[in-house]
């Protein structure tokens, strides 16, 4: 075998150099177009990178999906929303397919910059958490098996004494705890039995097996799988008063509350979407457009109004 030099400190000078001068070249380069005082609210590092992480679970019709061509890449409401707002940024927006458990961790550990696609707005995270501009509205779903062999209809109640699936770690378990606690335990209609899943993928198969009678996600999502499923599950929409005191129903895009600034120019970027039109645009090409939202309601953190940036007590 041939001994091979290792490259000298010179060389190895340069090629830094090199690169370091590329990747600022390229990332001034790509924020030309952009809004420049947008871009210039972004932190550092992201300027710098010229990239904003998205973290998200590929399994949301129509919110965020793989594509069924390259299961690495995206598709779906969420991708395309975002695919506006980063000319506008001056940024690339890398996708990472993160299941649910780990998205929040992910986010506040800083190996993701921005949870968009499963991500539900609540006070309390509003407060305590993350920042948020929410992108999208929607009741509440439950997944069923073709012909609704237990009848669940809109009214809540008719969820009592069966087995609900919901994914794990999320606000629907909060939310069934409670219309169990509200609406079951006082009619004498027995307890929801929740069993949680790391996919929804797992979560349909479950029910069509039986295993669960319904899996509980937002109405868009059980509508999505419902369509993909070959005519095998139906979705259910919930009465929105019933549901709406733990899951205001809104979704959107999260951010720490050490990148305010991060915060502000997304909100300004989306304002820009949603007065041009291609965020209707995006919703519309997914049959999604009733939970578009109006330019009053994009506004960060909308249910508390909690400044940007800061912890409410």
């Amino acid at each position: 075998m041939k001994n091979i030099k290792p490259p000298s400190k010179s060389a190895i000078r340069f090629a830094t150099l090199f690169l370091s001068s590329a990747v600022s070249t390229w990332s001034s380069a790509y924020a030309e177009e952009a809004d420049k005082a947008l871009h210039d609210q972004l932190p550092d590092q992201i300027k710098s990178a010229g990239v904003i992480r998205m973290g998200g679970a590929y399994e949301s019709l129509p919110h965020l999906n793989a594509d069924p061509q390259d299961a690495t890449k995206p598709v779906g409401i969420a991708p395309d929303i975002v695919s506006h707002l980063a000319p506008i940024l001056g940024v690339k927006m890398d996708w990472v397919n993160t299941a649910w458990p780990g998205q929040i961790p992910g986010l506040r550990s800083g190996s993701l910059d921005v949870l968009m696609g499963q991500i539900s707005v609540t006070p309390d995270r509003e407060k305590a958490l993350m920042d948020f501009v929410p992108y999208y509205k929607s009741t509440s779903g439950a997944l069923v098996p073709a012909g609704n062999p237990n009848h669940v209809t809109s009214d809540v109640t008719s969820l009592c004494g069966l087995t609900i699936g919901a994914p794990a770690g999320s606000l629907m378990e909060k939310e069934l705890t409670g219309i169990s606690k509200k609406y079951c335990e006082p009619a004498g209609k027995g307890d929801i039995k929740m069993v949680f899943f790391p996919s929804a993928s797992a979560a349909s198969v479950s029910v069509l097996s039986g295993q669960s009678q319904a899996y509980y996600e937002s109405y868009m999502t059980t509508r999505g799988i419902a369509k993909a499923s070959d005519s095998r599950l139906e979705a259910v929409s919930m009465n929105y008063d019933q549901t709406k005191e733990w899951n205001p129903g809104l979704y959107g895009l999260a951010v720490t509350k050490d990148n305010p600034g991060l915060t502000k120019a997304i909100l300004v970027a989306m304002q820009k979407i949603v007065a041009d039109g291609s965020y209707k645009a995006a919703l519309d090409k997914y049959d999604a457009g009733s939970g578009a939202l109006s330019a009053d309601e994009v506004k960060i953190n909308p249910l508390t109004n909690t400044p940007v940036g800061e912890v409410a007590h």
